[in-house]
């Protein structure tokens, strides 16, 4: 199933559109090759925040694992 999604990176709203079996990593990586994240690539980070269910979720999960659902807002913590 097809997910839209926010995603905020610092000032910005990032909408996209995800298959909800894509982990959220790949997501990231995804983003982070068309340059949305370049400032972000010497973090380690494991987690997104999801605004809808107000948690942090490991971004090793699926969409659909993590429980993400359309209209979802997320964030790197």
């Amino acid at each position: 199933m097809r997910l839209k999604l926010t995603w905020k990176v610092y000032n910005r709203d990032i909408d996209i559109m995800v298959n909800s079996e894509q982990t959220i990593s790949e997501t990231i990586k995804i983003l982070s090759d068309k340059g949305f994240l370049d400032f972000m690539l010497d973090k380690d980070f494991q987690f997104v925040k999801s605004y809808r269910n107000q948690r942090n979720i490991n971004i090793k999960l699926t969409y659909e694992d993590g429980m993400i659902y359309s209209g979802d807002i997320l964030e790197i913590v």
